[in-house]
């Protein structure tokens, strides 16, 4: 009896830690890397919000620059889009507020296409039918930020939008919002 009382108590008290079973980490890169797989792969959005708040605390501490503009690219899109169990934290507001401090930290360390992905993503953040001119505005600016000369050899995009995929969709969305 005291065994299944000891096991339901650590559970209860497991579930109550947001990102229970968590390896602890000094590293902001490795809290974000956590943050990515409790959120894309468990659909644990508060664990990785709360990891990803760590990571932007570990890495301004430290300075890494690169770090902080990764924990707010992917903030920006938790609170976008946070799937079924993270309805509470969609807003659209808190998630264009961390796609432009992304976008300011990537331009600052001359990241200038994840900075182009970071105020493309932001114009997602923006209602087509009201608020038109944000939307074009935010693309325009990823567009000239992804076309910017100088870029450091670190600033490298992910698979998904390599090869002029982001280009190509920024432009396309352009054209479809008349901008």
């Amino acid at each position: 009896m005291k065994k299944i009382i000891s096991v339901s108590l650590l559970k209860l008290s497991l579930l109550g830690c947001a990102a229970a079973l968590v390896p602890e980490s000094n590293s902001p890169t490795d809290k974000i890397n956590q943050a990515f797989s409790l959120f894309s792969e468990q659909n644990r959005p508060q664990a990785a919000v709360k990891l990803l708040g760590q990571a932007l605390d570990l890495s301004r501490k430290n300075g890494d620059k690169v770090a902080e503009a990764r924990a707010e690219l992917y903030l920006g899109e938790i609170f976008r889009a946070p799937g079924p169990k993270g309805e509470d934290l969609r807003n659209k507001k808190k998630a264009a507020g961390s796609y432009q401090r992304a976008a300011s930290l990537y331009q600052e360390i001359k990241f200038f296409k994840n900075q182009a992905l970071a105020l493309w993503s932001e114009s997602g953040t923006y209602d087509v039918s009201s608020e038109k001119g944000k939307i074009c505005e935010t693309l325009n600016k990823s567009k000239a930020a992804y076309e910017k000369a100088g870029a450091s050899e670190a600033d490298v995009l992910a698979p998904s939008f390599s090869d002029g995929k982001l280009k190509d969709s920024i432009q396309s969305l352009i054209s479809e919002n008349n901008c």
